[in-house]
């Protein structure tokens, strides 16, 4: 779950996170073909799930960054966070994807590769090009690469000690100004337009600098609302209008031809999905922080947030070990049928790896590196303190 310093959690964004990880989970089910699902094009907006951890990951970072936290501190507690976990799924998820003879049918299995397996346990697989390594182990685990590369190079961003100098300034800082905000934001976007459009004439850069821009949506959206003493009162339902908007837009786009001009609605989706996350997350964290009425607060939704870190890891494989031992189902009452069993299944997996691994792991991890790694007061410690 995500908190507001030490008191207040951000409910909504975890029961938000949720419905990224299960947007996913459709997109996959829809993508696979293991089901026949009624109004298929529908789900490829879950695709999109993934940007959205992507910016929320930013956010989350720079709105907990502290301080006191040291960057080895910082590390640990980030590497216990995802890395136990996504040993576990890798283990899972390689003899579904890997066979020493793979069947010629079962387009999924592939033959061993030491090189797939290292960049996988590394999470380094996100910086080749070629689809064998990227989606290589675990193929849900390309996203964690991602996220390695933003845990390594936060902490240089210094954003704990800038709001804490701020903090005694009476005068409101650049970056939480409106000007200052939309200037910054500028910067991210015409790195991203760089990044998309003018860097592949020369270079095609692998995937952990492509999705770079999405997570510095996030911290420039934090920076801007942490320590803001009269955040403004929004309501949440703003957020489902942006996001409703935003999926109505981009399946318009897609459903036109390729020819179509208003098919750039679909072709740039990449660029501007992550600004709106960007702004969603931004209403949902000051619904929170307002006391505004919020359906994301769901306790179900929240849970389901709590456990979308392992869904997300697992789903794939439940999926493809079903397309294996029952294979696909066409007829479309059966398929929603056996779409809740995968559902299901998938949900009992995450809950055994949600608690029988990422938490008492993250937990005694954590507890290692805050021991360990964290910073001594030496003026207490002269004093006696």
């Amino acid at each position: 779950m995500i908190y507001l310093g030490e008191e207040m959690r951000l409910d909504s964004l975890t029961g938000l996170r949720w419905w990224a990880a299960f947007g996913v989970f459709l997109y996959h089910l829809a993508s696979t073909r293991v089901v026949h699902l009624p109004f298929i094009d529908i789900y490829s907006v879950g695709n999109f799930g993934v940007a959205f951890f992507f910016v929320l990951s930013g956010f989350v970072l720079t709105w907990s960054a502290k301080p006191e936290v040291t960057a080895r501190q910082f590390y640990v507690r980030r590497f216990a966070r995802i890395y136990p976990s996504h040993f576990v799924a890798l283990l899972l998820a390689i003899p579904v994807f890997y066979r020493f003879n793979p069947d010629p049918q079962m387009w999924w299995q592939k033959s061993p590769d030491p090189l797939v397996f290292i960049t996988s346990l590394f999470l380094i697989q996100g910086l080749w090009q070629a689809a064998p390594i990227l989606f290589g182990g675990n193929p849900a685990a390309w996203t964690l690469s991602c996220e390695a590369t933003f845990y390594a190079i936060f902490p240089g961003l210094k954003t704990a000690q800038i709001a804490k100098r701020s903090q005694g300034r009476k005068q409101q800082p650049f970056y939480q100004s409106y000007l200052g905000f939309f200037g910054l934001f500028l910067l991210v976007f015409s790195a991203q337009l760089v990044v998309f459009y003018v860097l592949p004439n020369f270079y095609q850069p692998p995937i952990v600098i492509t999705r770079l821009p999405e997570f510095f949506y996030g911290v420039l959206a934090a920076m801007f609302l942490k320590g803001r003493k009269n955040p403004p009162k929004v309501k949440m339902w703003w957020a489902y209008v942006l996001l409703a908007l935003a999926t109505v837009v981009y399946l318009y786009g897609r459903s036109v031809p390729k020819e179509d001009t208003w098919a750039i609605l679909s072709t740039t989706s990449g660029i501007w999905m992550g600004i709106v996350f960007m702004f969603a997350i931004m209403i949902g964290a000051l619904a929170d922080i307002t006391g505004q009425r919020s359906l994301m607060r769901n306790q179900l939704l929240v849970k389901g947030g709590e456990w979308s870190y392992c869904f997300y890891l697992v789903h794939a494989t439940v999926i493809y070990i079903f397309l294996e031992f029952v294979g696909k189902t066409k007829e479309t009452g059966a398929s929603i049928f056996m779409a809740l069993v995968i559902f299901s299944i998938a949900l009992v997996v995450t809950a055994m790896l949600h608690y029988l691994v990422e938490k008492p792991c993250e937990k005694r991890l954590r507890a290692w590196g805050d021991a360990r790694f964290q910073r001594v007061d030496r003026h207490k410690v002269s004093n006696g303190r």
